[in-house]
Parts: C-alpha cells; structure tokens; sequence
C-alpha cells in the first residue's frame, strides 16, 4: 500500500470524507499530521516514507525536501505554493500542483467584497462599541459611485469584480500578463500599477506572492494612494511591507485597510497593526468556505492519484 502524509489541519473534518473515500479506494494510506511545534517527531518520523504530501501552507523548503526521499508530488490544498521551493523540487524530481476550484475562488472574492463594506462603514468597530453599550455614532462611506483599483486580474479578482458591477463602481485593473476580453466583459478598465494606485478609492490586491513581488505594497506604493484609500489584501502577506502599512494608516496617508494575511502567520499578538481603529483582519480564512472545502480536498487527493497512475496533471505549478 503506496503511503502518503497530509498536513492540511480540516482534512479529518466531515466535508473531507468524500477526499478521504478516494484515498482508501485507490489503496492509499496516509497519516494524518498537521505541522506544528507538538508533533516534529511524528512528522520526521513519517515524511522520509511517505510517496505524496497534501499540504496546507507550511513552508517545503530544500531542507524539507531532501528528507523526503520518496516523495514524488507535493499537492497544495489550496491555490497558494508560494511556501514550496519549486526550484528544489523540480531539481529533486518532485511534482507540486495546487487546486484551483471555483469555491475557494469565489470564497476569497467574496471576502474582499466584505472587507470593502466593512471598511467603509467601521463596521467591526462599530459592533464591539455596541456590545460596550456605547451608542456612538459614524459617518461612513458608500461603495457607489467609487473607483476600486485590482492589482492583479487573475481568477480572484475577475470573481470581485464580477461583484462589483452591483455597486455601479468603475473598476481599474493591473496585471503583468492582462487579459483583454476579460477584462472587457466585465467592464474593467486596464492600466498601470501607478494609475491603480492614485485613482483609486480602494485596492484589492491578487498579485501572485513570489520574489519579485515580495512588498509590491511598500512605503512607496502607499504614498501613492489617496489619503481616503482603503486597502484590501486577500492574497499574501509577503506582498506588503506591514510596517509602512502600519505607518500609512497611523500617519493618515491612506485612510484604512482590511487584511486576511500577514507577514508572519500567527502573527504576534503585539502587531503594531492591531493597535489601529482604522484596520481590521482576519486570521488567512479567505478560502475556508464549507462549500469549498469538500471540492479543495477532493481535487488535492486526485492530483495524487493522477500522480501515482501516471495521469497529466492538470494544475502543475513546477513543470
């Protein structure tokens, strides 16, 4: 029996049974370990056997890599791979592919939409001063009528911005690689990262996280914006500089910000970030949709089984 690890910490929960069924029709054993500081020796113990890992967002560097000697694909569960070394991978023979469902698509699209609500109408600070038994009171801001900027026109943000033609909202687009028909049928305008910048009254950024865009946000992408700005991140937090976002919100250079990524992930509980009325956060749950769980897990289980039957597989991220 072909032996597999999976660190994915939802992947015992019932939306993965189906997952989990394919598994054990396809003859395959895996042994359920989540990384974490309690379990190392479990995880040493069992990642120099194992022929697949399905993986949450744990960090595979080369190090990793080379105790897994067996190894043969990495599978994400998930769209990220930015924490697997793909270099090393290829190098060492070892496939990586993600998942790319429409669920988790959707599920981050839609918790952008509801952080630009949010944002706008204070309303996480406005429900804790509530529950405080403190009725103040907030001028807040509606959508309509606003420029929202997208750094990055791939899947997520063609999904947002799909939502925001609702809002009767002009919609501006950077991306390295534009898609023009895209973009098109959906009434979104492309153009330069500066022009996103300065134009618009929110940025959601979908750029991919890697080594050229690591602080794409920085203090002189903040600058750039306007000083009534909201700024959304769904996608990395490697992408922004959380000191010249802390600076930016403290200093009024932009307005607020929403973010379900940091930098460091947990992130300390002395963030600087959270000592602001003008920031709120999420704990990365973006893609943690119940609807979304069952089809990620699903299709991170069949890009091993492709893998094993010798299958194309047909979200190679490494090829």
């Amino acid at each position: 029996m072909r032996k597999i690890v999976v660190t994915v910490p939802v992947f015992h929960l019932p939306e993965c049974e189906q997952a989990r069924q394919m598994l054990k029709d396809a003859g395959i054993e895996y042994v359920y370990c989540p990384v974490g500081e309690d379990n190392v020796e479990q995880f040493d113990a069992c990642i120099g056997e194992v022929e697949a890992a399905i993986v949450a967002s744990e960090p595979w560097d080369d190090a990793k890599l080379a105790r897994a000697k067996n190894l043969k694909i990495v599978s994400r569960f998930g769209t990220g791979y930015d924490a697997v070394d793909l270099e090393a991978a290829r190098k060492r023979g070892i496939d990586v592919t993600n998942t790319r469902v429409k669920e988790i698509i959707d599920g981050v699209a839609e918790l952008a939409m509801g952080f630009i609500i949010c944002a706008l109408r204070d309303i996480p600070r406005l429900c804790a001063e509530a529950k405080h038994r403190n009725w103040m009171a907030s001028k807040g801001t509606i959508l309509e009528g606003k420029t929202v900027g997208l750094l990055g026109f791939g899947g997520i943000a063609r999904s947002l911005a799909k939502r925001l033609k609702g809002f009767d909202v002009n919609i501006l687009a950077y991306d390295m690689y534009p898609n023009a028909e895209a973009a098109e049928a959906l009434g979104v305008t492309l153009t330069d990262m500066d022009t996103v910048l300065s134009q618009s009254d929110i940025v959601s950024l979908h750029v991919p996280s890697n080594a050229q865009t690591r602080h794409i946000m920085n203090r002189e992408a903040f600058a750039k914006m306007k000083p009534t700005a909201t700024f959304i991140n769904t996608a990395r937090g490697a992408l922004v500089d959380e000191q010249a976002l802390y600076e930016a919100l403290r200093d009024g250079v932009i307005a607020r910000a929403a973010i379900d990524v940091f930098e460091e992930e947990p992130t300390s509980p002395y963030n600087p970030l959270f000592t602001l009325d003008n920031f709120i956060c999420t704990p990365h749950v973006a893609g943690n949709c119940g609807e979304a769980m069952s089809t990620n897990a699903v299709a991170a289980v069949q890009n091993v089984i492709d893998r094993f039957e010798g299958r194309e597989l047909k979200t190679l991220v490494n090829p």
